[in-house]
């Protein structure tokens, strides 16, 4: 699976868990009681996170001939990577307002490139309406409760 995506090949996306196979659970519950966590590489697609996962995304667009990875050649965007949480709402909302939006904020119309000021701007707000959904689905999943929020002091 790990040589097939440096190949560039099958899917662009791979996922490294460390938890409880769900085969293994129930056959381990029943022998001895006790379960471990194995480390284990997988699409995503079939093995449910319950903790934490590492991802690796192979960053081309959808047209874009799939090549191999180039293993020497240090942040050349073509493989992203990051941690992602049992908590994927919760973890979308920060990402978006402490990472990605004030990043989007920064950008010079020159950034934009050959883009107009109105489609920048409608792009703006879409982010901002979409941020905004998010944070109050969490609001949905959990009411009552208070979002952590992160002093800015103190990052």
């Amino acid at each position: 699976m790990l040589e097939a995506f440096l190949k560039g090949e099958g899917p662009s996306k791979i996922f490294f868990y460390y938890q409880v196979l769900d085969t293994i659970q129930q056959e381990e519950l029943k022998d001895t009681g006790a379960v471990e966590s194995t480390l284990f590489l997988t699409y995503g697609d079939k093995e449910k996170l319950k903790d934490k996962a590492v991802y690796f995304f192979r960053n081309l667009p959808p047209y874009a001939k799939k090549k191999p990875i180039a293993l020497n050649e240090p942040s050349d965007n073509d493989v992203l990577w990051g941690e992602i949480t049992l908590n994927t709402i919760p973890h979308l909302n920060h990402m978006m307002e402490y990472l990605y939006n004030p990043f989007i904020e920064l950008l010079k119309v020159e950034d934009w490139g050959a883009t107009e000021q109105e489609q920048v701007k409608e792009y703006i707000d879409h982010t901002d309406k979409f941020a905004k959904e998010v944070k109050e689905a969490i609001g949905l999943m959990s009411p009552g409760q208070e979002l952590f929020k992160l002093d800015q002091d103190e990052m």
